[in-house]
């Protein structure tokens, strides 16, 4: 009999709480607008922070609030930046893409040296070093 008053009490207590807690998220939810899950959703969710936002939530955030472009996610590009025009209703604004370009290729053939290396066969060394030994600063040192 002590078991199944014990087994009673427990689940009465759970029941209340439980109730509690629904009631409570009830009337303490935090309204949020409904477009954000959607601009979550276009974005590429590679959550990197090229567009200077913590992530694509935060970016979706930022342009539902108006704080933030539509094409601001370099990720994402053209369609992206236009699926998001149109999910806000505004008309996308054409940017240029960007593209990453290696300045140099920095192999021994290619780039020139600024002196001649004999040191301690380490690149981040010989990169303390004025730079390292190559005119292109973004050259491998081939240590």
């Amino acid at each position: 009999m002590q078991i199944l008053i014990a087994v009673a009490a427990l689940g009465l207590t759970g029941l209340v709480l439980g109730l509690l807690l629904a009631t409570a998220s009830k009337y303490l939810t935090v309204s949020q607008d409904e477009r954000i899950p959607i601009l979550t959703e276009a974005l590429p969710g590679a959550n990197c922070g090229a567009c200077g936002f913590a992530g694509c939530a935060s970016l979706a955030k930022a342009i539902a609030e108006g704080n933030a472009s539509v094409n601001a996610c370099p990720v994402g590009g053209l369609k992206t930046s236009e699926k998001l025009a149109e999910i806000m209703g505004i008309q996308n604004s054409p940017v240029q893409e960007k593209v990453a370009v290696v300045l140099c290729r920095g192999i021994e053939n290619e780039a020139k040296k600024k002196y001649i290396y004999k040191g301690i066969e380490n690149c981040e060394v010989a990169y303390n070093l004025a730079g390292g030994d190559k005119v292109c600063g973004f050259g491998c040192l081939g240590l």
